[in-house]
Order: C-alpha cells, then sequence, then structure tokens
C-alpha cells in the first residue's frame, strides 16, 4: 500500500518538478492498480470486508440521506412558496428557514443513533 502511494505521488508530483517533464504521468495507473491490489490482499487475508454488511449499510445509508434530501427539498419548496412575497426565490430566508426546519426536526433521530 505504501509502495503505491510513493509511486502515485513520484510519477504525477516529484518527477515533474524535479525533472521537468511529464513523462511519468503515464505510469500513475499502475501506481493505482498497485495500491488497490494491496488493498484487496489485504482484505481478503484478514477477512475484514464482510460484503453482506457493506452492502446492508450502504443500503440503510444511502436511504437515510435520500430522506434526508426529500423533507428537506419539500420544506424548501415550501418556505419558498409561503415567502415568495418576502424574499427572492431560493434566496437567504427560505433557505434558512428549511435548514432550521430539518435541523430541530431530525435532531431527536440524530441523539438516538
Amino acid at each position: 500500500m505504501v509502495f503505491g502511494v510513493l509511486f502515485v505521488f513520484f510519477c504525477n508530483y516529484l518527477y515533474p518538478v524535479v525533472a521537468g517533464s511529464q513523462v511519468t504521468c503515464a505510469f500513475s495507473p499502475l501506481g493505482l492498480v498497485i495500491m488497490n491490489s494491496f488493498r484487496g490482499l489485504r482484505h481478503s487475508r484478514y477477512k475484514i470486508l464482510d460484503i453482506s454488511v457493506v452492502i446492508r449499510r450502504t443500503v440503510t445509508y444511502v436511504s437515510i440521506m435520500l430522506s434526508i434530501y426529500l423533507f428537506f427539498f419539500v420544506t424548501l419548496t415550501v418556505f419558498n412558496a409561503l415567502f415568495s412575497n418576502v424574499s427572492e426565490p431560493y434566496g437567504f430566508l427560505p433557505v434558512g428557514v428549511s435548514v432550521l426546519v430539518v435541523t430541530v426536526m431530525l435532531g431527536p433521530c440524530a441523539r438516538r443513533s
């Protein structure tokens, strides 16, 4: 892993600055392959990556983020319609009130978990 990071750093940053040439930038994908192969070896050797846990957490976090985004979008649309005479569309007032409402409504959920 460290070798791959050093290889990418050398190819992309160090050699072009010292030698003034971009020739080694073509080898940077090789460094990424080296980094990822060592990462895969580590995961397979120590059984760090359990795919069912990763999939379950990914689905959970994506659904939570989508529901928060949807809730914010709905509150922003409602407050934008309510404050259309007072402020500009999607101005400071509707966005600020929407952020406050989402924060107050979802605060107990964040403390519970």
